[in-house]
């Protein structure tokens, strides 16, 4: 265990560093191990054999450019704070991504600002809020969606008044 910690000490990395990654590796196997209990390896097998991956590859590359799109898009609310390539918010993006999925509460939002104001060196605060704005942005575009649809079939009138109030709430 010494001599471990001697050579990622020469490499940068700290005991808390070391303890945190094996800690977190350690939260991953058991939740793998309780997701994985009772499953039937076979016939998890024999249907991946048969499915086609031709699905799977085409939503992680939608999701990738999806993710893409939102970086460069983001790289025009920061605009006026610095200008920053697209990889950077790419990366900070797929974080912010990640820790939704993981953590409750969209605390990946949180975790993107962070990323993004440590590697371009940008106030945190002033990249949370343009996060917040782009929220805004997407809210505004998933209210009025509804009276798109409105105009190719017709949706009961609640829909539209639950519709008008979010927009409301999004505009305000």
């Amino acid at each position: 265990e010494s001599i471990m910690l001697l050579q990622l000490n020469s490499r940068g990395w700290s005991r808390t560093k070391v303890v945190r990654l094996t800690l977190c590796l350690g939260v991953s196997a058991v939740c793998l191990y309780l997701a994985a209990l009772g499953m039937d390896f076979a016939r998890t097998a024999q249907e991946l054999r048969q499915s086609s991956p031709t699905p799977i590859v085409g939503a992680v590359i939608f999701l990738f450019l999806s993710y893409w799109i939102r970086a460069w898009r983001w790289r025009y609310l920061l605009a006026p704070i610095k200008t920053i390539p697209v990889g950077p918010l790419f990366r900070s993006t797929v974080i912010g991504f990640m820790g939704n999925y993981l953590l409750p509460f969209r605390a990946g939002e949180i975790m993107r600002a962070v990323s993004i104001g440590k590697t371009q060196a940008i106030s945190k605060s002033a990249a949370l809020g343009s996060i917040v704005l782009e929220r805004v942005f997407d809210g505004v575009v998933i209210s009025l969606t509804p009276f798109v649809v409105l105009t190719a079939i017709e949706l009961p009138p609640w829909v539209t008044r639950v519709n008008f109030g979010l927009l409301a709430l999004y505009i305000s």
